[in-house]
């Protein structure tokens, strides 16, 4: 039974996240597509249910406790709760007008400028400034070893 109920509210946030524009195979995929867009505390929340979905679906071994089903219902209930307000709030990139300068997107419709950068910069999880400043870095050496030109 605990199953079933695992799954449903799995594919429950997986809808909603698909209605925000998510894309990718798993819930996990799907999170990390719109990832500025819910944000880290979010983000983490849809890993802990894609984790306990996963486990529960592909370990034989893993038992869904009645403690665990407990914090997974109140987790997956809270994050019901938010996707739904961003779903209230947000609207596609293309049915968005810019008010301000501040809130212009570049063409792609996914990089904001301005205040807004600032903020994805803020919600972006750890490993992920890492990977930026890394490739930042990567690309910065062969522009100096000469074997790219103009890179940015």
């Amino acid at each position: 039974m605990s199953l079933e109920i695992v799954v449903g509210r799995s594919r429950q946030v997986e809808g909603k996240l698909l209605e925000l524009g998510a894309t990718g195979r798993g819930l996990n995929e799907k999170a990390t597509s719109i990832e500025q867009l819910l944000g880290q505390h979010l983000t983490r929340r849809i890993r802990f249910l894609a984790t306990i979905r996963n486990k529960a679906l592909h370990d034989p071994d893993f038992d869904v406790t009645d403690e665990l089903l407990t914090s997974f219902l109140s987790a997956a209930e809270s994050v019901l709760g938010q996707l739904q307000q961003l779903l209230q709030t947000a609207k596609p990139t293309s049915e968005k007008k810019p008010t301000s300068e501040n809130q212009r997107t570049h063409q792609s419709g996914n990089a904001p400028v301005g205040l807004s950068l600032a903020d994805a910069w803020r919600d972006t999880s750890t490993t992920g400034k890492v990977g930026i400043v890394a490739g930042v870095l990567a690309l910065g050496a062969l522009y100096v070893k000469g074997e790219i030109e103009d890179w940015w």
